[in-house]
């Protein structure tokens, strides 16, 4: 028996022997350093980095179709399947990719209670981390407008007209732009406080429509439109007259 007990000790010396006590040197947390404190993801490749801002630019696309549709309520069964469009696209990003996202997401939460000047800083910082993926992603956002001005109709069509159309469709995706985050906001918002998904969703809901105390929010957008498309109908007449009297004409 004492001759097999020195072999096994021979063969696992380190298991049979540990050469530092737990929990003198050694703290237990230590052995689970890695799922604790996972290491920052590693720089990602020109080819992965490329594959990110592709499915940025097209999960951003999706969102901004959403928006329009959270003009008919945030969270309505249209705008719903969108979402999860949206987010599984983006969920195929690279670690890094989201990581940045992470990060763009604490800076813009620190400033989220500060003045206006603070807010505007944040979302400068923000914009730093991944300035290409998101300025693309931006630009993606506007894809139903751009296409609306591609529509034959619209595109032969004078300019006060189309600013008219794409003004219009500007405002109605910001004001679906707005309802969804008042949405967003509410809901997580009730879920810290402790309330049920239920819960957190029936408020949500009842903050995002247009007869809750969020109205002038949630109009805001569209109203701006309509008050620059009427700026820029008022000023075509003298546009054309100016024209017309370069030429020297009546």
């Amino acid at each position: 028996m004492s001759n097999s007990s020195q072999d096994l000790s021979s063969l696992f010396p380190e298991l049979l022997t540990p050469t530092t006590p737990l929990g003198s040197n050694q703290d237990l947390s230590s052995l689970f350093d890695d799922v604790l404190n996972p290491p920052a993801p590693k720089r990602r490749g020109l080819i992965r980095g490329v594959a990110d801002t592709g499915l940025q630019v097209v999960g951003s696309a999706v969102s901004g179709v959403q928006f329009l549709t959270d003009v008919g309520g945030a969270r309505n069964p249209v705008s719903e399947k969108l979402s999860n469009i949206s987010e599984y696209v983006k969920s195929l990003q690279s670690a890094y990719a989201k990581g940045e996202d992470q990060t763009i997401a604490a800076i813009m939460a620190q400033a989220q209670d500060e003045g206006v000047w603070e807010q505007v800083k944040a979302a400068a910082r923000a914009a730093g981390v991944a300035p290409v993926r998101l300025a693309l992603g931006g630009i993606a956002t506007g894809v139903p407008i751009i296409a609306a001005s591609l529509i034959p109709g619209v595109r032969e069509a004078a300019w006060g007209t189309r600013l008219g159309i794409l003004g219009g469709l500007g405002g109605v995706q910001g004001v679906g732009m707005t309802k969804s985050g008042i949405y967003e906001a509410v809901e997580q918002r009730m879920l810290e406080a402790g309330a049920s998904p239920e819960e957190a969703a029936a408020e949500a809901q009842r903050q995002q429509a247009y007869t809750g105390p969020n109205l002038g929010k949630s109009t805001k957008p569209l109203n701006s439109a309509c008050l620059r498309l009427a700026q820029a109908r008022k000023k075509q007449p003298q546009r054309l007259l100016g024209n017309r009297a370069m030429l020297g004409q009546t």
